[in-house]
């Protein structure tokens, strides 16, 4: 197994992600405070937490190996009924980033961080829905903010 999988999955998936956020606010695991105001000092009203469980591995053959992740995209929105629908838009569009494939590179500044393409992340199932979307709402009366949150599984055949 290579030990810079790891990274170069996460990596990959953070990017992929990234670009296809349109604007809206997105945070990642172990990259720092979350800052919740704009370059202006605003208060930031919607935001998007990436996360990622895995990846697993499983060894198939001395040389071939299968990687798993899942990832899930936390969104919060504030509750104001002038934008009632912009956590809808939010869903729509980190719905629509979980696209079939996620190319997977050799980011980094390493030696061997050459930014080469070494595989493709493949959405799957094993329950038929590939993209789950979630509401979970207002979760208390007191905070003036809701959420939703968009789920997928992907997996890649790696060979040595």
């Amino acid at each position: 197994m290579d030990q810079d999988m790891v990274r170069w999955i996460i990596a990959s998936c953070r990017a992929f992600f990234f670009n296809r956020r349109q604007g809206y606010t997105l945070f990642f695991e172990n990259i720092g405070a979350k800052n919740l105001k704009d370059t202006s000092g605003k208060e930031v009203p919607y935001y998007a937490e990436f996360r990622v469980d895995g990846p697993g591995v499983r060894q198939l053959t001395k040389r071939e190996y299968v990687w798993e992740i899942e990832i899930n995209v936390l969104l919060h929105g504030a509750v104001d009924v002038r934008y009632s629908d912009e956590i809808e838009k939010m869903l729509g569009v980190f719905a629509a980033a979980f696209e079939d494939a996620i190319p997977v590179y050799r980011y980094g500044d390493g030696v061997r961080d050459d930014q080469s393409q070494i595989g493709c992340l493949r959405l799957f199932s094993e329950k038929g829905e590939e993209v789950q979307v979630s509401r979970f709402g207002q979760a208390n009366p007191d905070t003036k903010l809701t959420q939703a949150s968009v789920d997928g599984r992907y997996r890649m055949r790696q060979t040595l």
